[in-house]
This record gives C-alpha cells, structure tokens and sequence, in this order.
C-alpha cells in the first residue's frame, strides 16, 4: 500500500496546484518526497487531518507570506502526531488524480 506521512502544505493564490511534502512510503521502502494534489483534493486531506488533530485544527495552523502580488501558503505539520494518508484514499473516485515527485 502506498501512503504519505505530510509534513508540510504549500500552495500559492496564483496556482492550481497544492504541494503535500513529507515521508512516501510503497510497501517498505520509504523517502522524502512529495504530492502534487488539486484544491479539491487539499480539502478531503484537510479534513483527514483535521480528524487526527485533536488539539488545534488545521486551519489555524496556515501561516501567510506575501511576495509581491502573490500569497505564498503553508501548513507545517512537523510539530504535530500524525498518521500516514492513504494515496488510495487521496485518489479515491471523483477527485482528480495525484502526481507523486522524487
């Protein structure tokens, strides 16, 4: 099974895109990488997220940084138990596919 431990949410108001950072496992081998998901797919991880947190919700956990016109965004989970999402899951009927980076 293939899952992903995110440690860090990055996306911007310019893009369509959302980066999911952290620990990619397949079976027993694990790495650093990352996802790339839609916005509708953001906010079922959002949601899976907010069920493990138990003391703060993700939302509160967006931090802002402005460049210009653009807003960069970003969640960082390090500081924060979480559990190992599904990319299954993440990419289960009607929500568009992923793309996985090395």
């Amino acid at each position: 099974m293939k899952t992903i431990k995110i440690r860090k949410i990055e996306f911007n108001n310019f893009s369509n895109k959302v980066l999911c950072f952290g620990e990619l496992c397949i079976n027993n081998l694990c790495i650093d990488s990352y996802i790339e998901l839609s916005f509708s797919s953001l906010n079922r991880v959002v949601g899976l997220l907010n069920k493990q947190l138990t003391e703060i919700s993700t939302y509160d956990l967006i931090q802002e940084e402005m460049y210009d016109s653009e807003i960069h965004f970003s969640i960082d989970l390090n500081s924060y138990k979480t559990l190992p999402l599904s990319l299954e899951e993440l990419a289960a009927q009607g929500y568009p596919s992923l793309k996985i980076s090395a």
